[in-house]
């Protein structure tokens, strides 16, 4: 039997108030358990190109995905914890790896910090 997989959690901060807004609509939307992230791999066996394409839905790998609107009143960050299915396989961390990417890449001066598992797990 599969160990339990303790929830993840990343702080996203940002000092420009906009942006930061920006970010937590972008989290809202990309971690939306129907959302479907699109996986294009390619390889070249014997010199010939081979694509496969994979669709991934969100909530196929977890059972939430929580964004925390600060509670005392600081405007210049918010939390995003992942719930992963005690069933999902590895492939979790790229889907949590993806949402952030997205974050990052559309939003100036953000910065992402993995929270400490305070359960007890490592």
């Amino acid at each position: 039997m599969r160990d339990k997989i303790h929830p993840v959690s990343w702080l996203i901060s940002c000092d420009r108030p906009v942006e930061l807004q920006r970010a937590e609509q972008i989290a809202r939307s990309e971690s939306a358990l129907g959302n479907v992230i699109t996986d294009v791999a390619r390889a070249f066996p014997n010199g010939k190109e081979a694509t496969v394409v994979r669709h991934h839905r969100i909530g196929d790998y977890f059972g939430a995905v929580d964004v925390c609107s600060s509670r005392n009143g600081d405007t210049k960050s918010f939390m995003l914890v992942f719930h992963p299915l005690p069933a999902a396989d590895r492939y979790w961390r790229d889907m949590m790896a993806e949402v952030l990417r997205s974050i990052r890449s559309a939003c100036e001066g953000i910065s992402i910090t993995a929270m400490k598992n305070t359960t007890g797990a490592s």
